[in-house]
């Protein structure tokens, strides 16, 4: 009963504020026979019945049991007619408590959205195939989704409906869900962050954000604790060096909660209340929604509420004065400390601290500027700048300090006066240089991992516990970057580093796994590269930049590959993957780095080389050819040397080593021997490029791309002129063209213009292919337009034929045929047993645990059969028949359960003439009971395993019917009035077939018929009345799922389908055919179909045209031009 109605029973006659009579409202309805109080149980019954229509008498009262409110909104919007006319339910309240009758015209119940997105929550629970159609669905509509999975009670489940629907917000919309809006700003004590969240809130608003991310968007200042302890550094270099002495305490403050004084709590608000009261603050601004408070201007609209100081004031006081606690059923009230897990308790905690902390430094005077500290709740650290000659006045600041906080609370010296102490996860070290505090990371296990080889603190989850290994991996990086950030000594990096390897090796991580994600680096910088007018500069930047960074840290090389592509108007796209370097790493324990980086230079090189695609130039930079060691890497993945181009670099340096003319023919001409493989170009390319960077920086030697081109053509000049020095003969012609940056460009641009000319016979049939399809597919549906303006007559007909065609599909999916894809459609037993259900036990295991003998199966190659045809995909009958034969595999080899002295002896009970004991009963009664704890589960599981399997038909019969040319297009309307045909009966008929099993089962255990043949007492009586039952079982429940729920598919499905069809045919035509919006889904069809037929001949024109153009070119010829030979020797 609610406010107002109480103080409505107050107003009426007769009744007072203490001795009021209460009167539930009842009603009376039409197919109940007594009166009602639980009305909206009631409405409910009606409702699930489907009664709309019925009369409603009220007998009076002056209080609902359910509660007015509670009705209204559950079927306030209910039509009903009274004495004062139509109206809605929600308006006759006072009309039903004067005890009137309503007739209920129509009876509308309302339902929570939520339930009904819990409804489809759970059929993608039962089907996870439904998670790739929530890709379809509306953002908004899955950020609904995401919402309804906390209607769910297990956390399990709402965590993984939350991880899957996230996944899929996140591929479509990009939103992660599992996150907040973080603003991070460095700390600086001029920031407020009243202002920030403020400007952060109004940019927010700006944006175009979901309504649920608005909310989740959260404005944070780092102020952790490295930067204070950096504050503190920079505060005490100010200070002069040459008498400087550090001192440093670190406390524990005991009894923080439950010793607290009333008094001083109160003493520290009234001191933070008036020192604002003294700026002009007389009221604060709270969120009633979220984090944050303000001094500032705020309003009502967005959730902001002002709270006067002095109200805080005395709320406080109140909160002290009355803070109860139930003990052994005792109410006892506190009068010292504050409760531990209150809300309020730690911020009157930490005020309370401040304040004496702030007497504390306010009694120094001019001292105060020397001392620093550092508290979190109940743990402090302090540290004294003083010279060497004062250390009285160090040691007067520590016992003052040691006073200043309360009588009641205890001091305890933590760090034992040495110079490092453990702080809030760190080490604390005093130095007498800078950085005069430094810290290093600490891990609760380092002592025990090292000395006891054990694990004192379970931390975080072993590698085998439950979890997906991406959510293991990312806790490694979290740790490193955690140690790297809170060590300020370097040097110990490794040292913690081994710890938290040596530490995940104990909880089970394999060391392949630890090094695999130790190679993401910890301060990967992302290069933000802007797209430039000029493309070939902002290439050029991007690599200069990327090879400065590199040159400065320890590991010279970048997983991340550089991608440069080169298109042109006439040209087939060319892309050129540059991969560092193989290192040669001397041996030895001090070179293991080295070596490191040299194992992955050559893996990733190894990595790009697979594709069998891609041309591999292979850069040598040797002058005997039998010392190759780059070529040796390649072969690894080429043996043949097939599609590598050898290039023989850094060429200018060579020729000077050769002593005569036999050693450069050598290296020009390579014999079998020495160069093996068929290599692209038959020779090696040998190359040389001049050094220098081009630019207008002072270590730039060119100052324009075309002033470098030049320099390489005169380069390439020289080298063929020393080279015909060392012959002392002009080069031949095909030894020519194999000197030379120029004439490499030249062969790489025939090879690959001859391999795009080879793969022409492949690119044409496919482009064809790919019209024909579109042109066939625009075909059917501008027949399909042609013909949707139709009478009734023409579209019942084709509804007929539809159905016709569709039940011929099911029925030959159940007899056997291999028409649809089991690539596609096929399911394996594990397949099946993930979505359709697995048999368990009554210890909750899947059955069968191992292949076991089966008494249902006498045939062995029955059994061979089921074994054999576990990993195949299968659909239709031969999926059914498997599921059954799984079943009898089953259930047949149960054994009776283990029978004990307490069940026989329960079971025996006394006779009402004798006290002997008749066993038959009791083995009866332990028989009976125990089957049908067992039996009764697997009909429930075999009934969801078989429908799961006859669910599956309808999308394969929908492809066999669209491959056929069979499909109605356009009429989603229709298509899916038989789809729902379909769930219902497959649904009604498990249902009606389990319940006939279900009978028989009862049957059979009501009534034991006795064949027996030995005498063993109870136990063997109970297995052998347990085992009859069971064979009983496996045969009269495989017998009716095919008579009661198969065979009703074949014979009885067709009549159901065409009764339901003609009767919506009589009844409403427009709710089977909406023609208009079968032409709007046409149209649109067509629209995309006539959009990608002339996208694809657009590709076949350029093709061609393309092709044409590279058909008709003449060979390229050399780009660099003749240089004058005593220009050559000028720049010799």
């Amino acid at each position: 009963m609610g406010k107002s109605e109480r103080e409505r029973i107050r107003g009426e006659e007769g009744v007072t504020q203490k001795g009021g009579y209460v009167k539930p409202v009842g009603i009376i309805c039409e197919g109940f026979t007594e009166e009602k109080l639980d009305i909206v149980n009631t409405l409910a019954k009606l409702d699930k019945r489907g009664v709309r229509k019925f009369i409603l008498t009220s007998i009076g009262g002056n209080c609902w049991l359910d509660g007015w409110k509670k009705i209204r909104k559950a079927f306030g919007t209910s039509t009903v007619t009274c004495e004062s006319g139509t109206m809605t339910l929600a308006k006759c309240e006072q009309y039903l408590e004067q005890g009137g009758c309503v007739t209920v015209r129509y009876l509308r119940r309302w339902h929570s959205r939520s339930k009904i997105r819990k409804h489809e929550l759970i059929k993608t629970l039962r089907d996870p195939r439904r998670i790739s159609d929530l890709k379809h669905r509306d953002t908004e509509e899955l950020f609904r989704l995401y919402r309804a999975a906390k209607e769910f009670q297990k956390k399990f489940t709402r965590s993984y409906l939350r991880r899957v629907i996230g996944r899929v917000i996140k591929d479509v919309s990009g939103w992660i869900m599992g996150v907040n809006i973080n603003v991070k700003l460095k700390f600086d004590d001029r920031v407020k962050l009243v202002e920030v969240r403020k400007l952060v809130n109004d940019k927010i608003g700006e944006q175009a954000l979901p309504s649920c991310m608005m909310k989740r968007a959260r404005s944070k200042s780092v102020t952790d604790l490295v930067p204070r302890i950096e504050k503190i550094n920079k505060q005490i270099q100010r200070f002069p060096r040459q008498d400087l002495q550090i001192s440093t305490m670190s406390y524990d403050i005991k009894d923080m909660f439950s010793k607290l004084p009333h008094m001083d709590i109160m003493e520290a608000v009234d001191w933070i209340v008036d020192h604002f009261q003294s700026r002009g603050k007389k009221s604060v601004g709270v969120n009633t929604r979220g984090r944050g408070s303000s001094f500032g201007r705020t309003t009502g609209a967005d959730h902001w509420r002002k709270i006067e100081l002095e109200e805080l004031r005395r709320f406080v006081g109140l909160d002290l004065q009355h803070t109860y606690i139930k003990a052994t059923g005792v109410l006892l009230k506190q009068v010292a400390g504050i409760p531990m897990g209150k809300s309020t308790s730690p911020p009157l905690a930490c005020i309370m601290c401040a304040h004496a902390e702030f007497k504390f430094l306010c009694e120094q005077r001019s001292q105060r500027a020397n001392i620093f500290g550092i508290r979190l709740i109940d743990d402090v650290s302090v540290v004294i700048a003083s010279k060497k000659k004062d250390r009285r006045i160090s040691e007067q600041i520590r016992a003052d300090f040691e006073k200043c906080y309360p009588r009641n609370l205890t001091l305890k010296r933590t760090d034992g006066g040495k110079k490092n102490w453990d702080f809030l996860g760190l080490e604390m070290r005093q130095q007498d240089v800078t950085p005069f505090l430094s810290y290093v990371q600490l891990s609760k296990n380092e002592k025990t991992v090292w000395t006891e080889e054990r694990l004192e603190f379970k931390i975080g989850q072993e590698y085998h516990s439950w979890g997906s290994k991406r959510q293991k991996s990312a806790v490694i990086p979290s740790r490193l970057h955690r140690i790297e950030r809170n060590t300020i000594v370097r040097n110990e990096l490794p040292d913690k580093v081994l710890t938290l390897s040596r530490e995940l090796r104990m909880m089970d991580f394999p060391q392949e796994f630890f090094l695999h994600v130790l190679k993401i680096p910890l301060r990967r910088r992302v290069i933000l590269q802007q797209r430039a007018e000029s493309a070939a500069a902002s290439h050029q930047a991007f690599i200069e930049s990327e090879n400065n960074r590199l040159e400065k840290e320890a590991v010279q090389f970048w997983a991340k590959e550089i991608v440069v592509k080169i298109e042109y108007k006439y040209c087939p796209n060319l892309t050129i993957i540059d991969t560092p370097g193989l290192i040669a790493a001397a041996p030895g324990r001090k070179n293991q780095q080295l070596q490191a980086q040299a194992r992955a230079v050559e893996a990733l090189v190894r990595a790009k080389m697979q594709q069998r695609e891609f041309i591999i130039l292979c850069l040598e930079d040797c002058s005997d050819w039998s010392n190759s060691t780059t070529r040796r890497v390649v072969m690894m993945m080429d043996p043949e040397l097939s599609r590598t181009v050898i290039v023989s670099t850094k060429l200018d340096t060579k020729i000077p080593q050769f002593g005569r003319a036999a050693d450069v023919e050598l290296f020009l001409r390579p014999p079998p021997r020495l160069l093996d493989g068929n290599i692209l170009g038959e020779t090696p390319f040998f190359t040389s490029v001049p050094s220098g960077r081009v630019g207008m920086g002072r270590d730039a030697v060119y100052r324009s791309n075309d002033h470098f081109r030049e320099a390489v053509a005169l380069r390439e000049a020289l080298d063929v002129q020393l080279l015909e020095e060392k012959l002392d003969r002009a080069l031949t012609k095909e030894e020519r063209v194999r000197v030379g940056v120029s004439r490499l460009r030249l062969f790489l641009e025939q090879l690959l213009q001859r391999r795009y000319m080879e793969s022409v016979p492949l690119i044409v049939p496919l482009l064809d292919r790919e019209y024909r399809i579109a042109q066939a597919r625009l075909s059917a549906v501008v027949q399909e337009l042609r013909s949707s303006n139709l009478d009734e007559s023409k579209l019942k007909e084709r509804g007929r034929m539809f159905r016709d065609a569709f039940l011929a599909k099911l029925s030959l999916l159940l007899r056997g045929t291999v028409a649809a894809p089991p690539e596609k459609f096929g399911e394996t037993l594990q397949d099946e047993r993930v979505h359709g259900g697995a048999f368990l036990g009554n210890d909750g295991n899947q059955l069968p645990q191992k292949q076991m003998p089966v008494s249902g199966v006498s045939d062995k190659s029955e059994m061979m059969w089921l074994l054999q045809n576990a990993n195949m995909r299968l659909y239709g009958g031969a999926q059914y028949h498997r599921a059954m034969g799984e079943f009898r595999q089953v259930v047949g080899a149960m054994r009776c359960p283990s029978v004990n002295r307490e069940e026989i002896v329960n079971a025996c009970g006394v006779e009402d003439i004798h006290d002997g004991t008749n066993y038959f009963r009791t083995a009866c009664v332990i028989a009976v009971a125990k089957a049908r704890d067992v039996f009764e589960p697997f009909l429930y599981q075999l009934g969801f395993r078989l429908s799961h399997i006859l669910r599956r038909l309808l999308p394969i019969a929908m492809y066999l019917l669209q491959r056929d040319g069979e499909y109605l297009m356009g009429h989603d309307m229709f298509l899916k009035r038989v789809a729902s045909s379909f769930n219902s009966f497959v649904e009604g008929s498990e249902k009606s077939c389990r319940d006939k099993c279900m009978e028989d089962l009862m049957s059979t255990t009501r009534y034991v018929s006795w064949s027996l043949h030995n005498r063993d007492i109870v136990q063997g009586l109970v297995s052998q009345i347990f085992e009859g039952i069971r064979d009983h079982f496996v045969a009269s429940a495989e017998l009716k799922f095919n008579c009661f729920f198969l065979m009703p598919m074949v014979d009885k499905f067709p009549a159901m389908l065409r009764e339901t069809l003609e009767s919506a045919y009589e009844d409403d035509l427009d709710n089977v055919f909406d023609v208009a919006e079968a032409r709007r889904t046409l149209e649109a069809q067509r629209a995309n179909l006539e959009l990608e037929l002339r996208r694809v001949e657009r590709l076949q024109e350029k093709f061609a045209n393309i092709h044409h153009h590279l058909s008709s070119m003449q060979p390229i010829p050399p780009p660099n031009k003749e240089i004058p030979r005593e220009k050559i020797v000028g720049h010799a």
